[in-house]
Formats: structure tokens, sequence, C-alpha cells
């Protein structure tokens, strides 16, 4: 039967939680976890849809801070687990391009729009006077 003994420090500390057991010991630090959950609600604010322009630039933001804390995760040398940093890195890297995407794609529909609106703000008027004077 395996034995695990969990150390760990306080939330705002920045001293890694070690998880030991028989033969493997993994590091896990809150910048890890920071990273990964970033990425995550980068992802989510795209895929929800619930905000969409404001959304994709809170998506971008989270997911180039959480990009940030993944590099320095990863460069961190008394980690020797890097899977939480690298699944951050890569959830907020797809976030940061799904962003910027969402976002030229979200302003030229606009620009489209407003260039529609005024086309048929000159038009409808015609139309209106063509229709009542006879």
């Amino acid at each position: 039967m395996d034995t695990y003994s969990v150390t760990e420090t306080s939330a705002v500390s920045t001293e890694p939680s070690t998880l030991t057991g028989q033969s493997q010991a993994t590091t896990i630090t809150g910048r890890d976890v920071a990273t990964l959950v970033m990425g995550i609600i980068s992802l989510y604010l795209i895929i929800s849809g619930m905000l969409p322009v404001i959304g994709y630039l809170f998506s971008l933001i989270l997911g180039i801070i959480g990009a940030v804390l993944g590099v320095r995760a990863r460069k961190d040398t008394r980690m020797n687990n890097k899977a939480l940093a690298t699944a951050g890195l890569i959830c907020s890297s797809i976030g940061i391009v799904l962003s910027v995407i969402l976002l030229i794609v979200s302003a030229v529909v606009a620009a489209l729009a407003g260039v529609a609106l005024f086309e048929m703000s000159s038009i409808i008027p015609e139309a209106v006077n063509s229709i009542a004077n006879g």
C-alpha cells in the first residue's frame, strides 16, 4: 500500500507544495496553477461568447498574463515537473491567438456594418421622397 505525505505552504507563499510518493516527487507552485487557470478562463471567454468584444479583450489580457506566468514557471529551476506550466502556457497561447483573430474579425464586421448603414442612410430618404412624390 502506498503512503503519501503532503507538505503545503500558505496560499500567498511562493514556496512550492510537495506531494511525495515512494519514488516520485511532484512540485506544484502557485504560479503553475495560476497559469493554467488564466489559460482556461481565457479559452472559456472565447468559447462561451457571452461578451463578444469585451470577452475577447479580457481573454487577450488573461492570455498574455497566463503566458508570461507560464514562461516564468517553466524557467523556474526549483521545479521538476513542468506539466501544469506547459498546459497553462498552451491554453494561454491558444487564447491569445483566438482573441486576436476574433477581435480582427469583429473590427472588420463592425466596419462593414458601418459602411452598409452609411450607404442605406443615403438611399432611404431618396426612396421615401420618391414614394411620397408619386
